[in-house]
């Protein structure tokens, strides 16, 4: 997934799965780079504060690539809600 962290190439991990979210950005109403600033990490508590479960469910079907190993994941990986505001 971190290899995968451009805005041509976003891939960002949700609950445990990896979405390609590259098309997905161009079209979020928050503006692309909400998106692509996730590109090669875990963006699940990012996620959790600014979306319902609707969302996912309304992407995974086209976006959702499959599942990740959890222990895989570096917590240099993980992006926070807290982390992104100050970003």
């Amino acid at each position: 997934v971190s290899k995968h962290s451009t805005p041509e190439d976003c891939w960002v991990v949700l609950y445990g799965r990896v979405y390609d979210l590259t098309k997905f950005a161009l079209g979020h109403v928050g503006g692309s780079k909400l998106i692509t600033d996730l590109a090669g990490k875990d963006g699940t508590s990012v996620f959790e504060a600014s979306h319902g479960e609707n969302v996912l469910n309304s992407i995974r079907n086209e976006c959702c690539l499959g599942e990740v190993d959890e222990s895989t994941v570096l917590e240099e990986h993980r992006v926070t809600a807290s982390l992104r505001a100050r970003a």
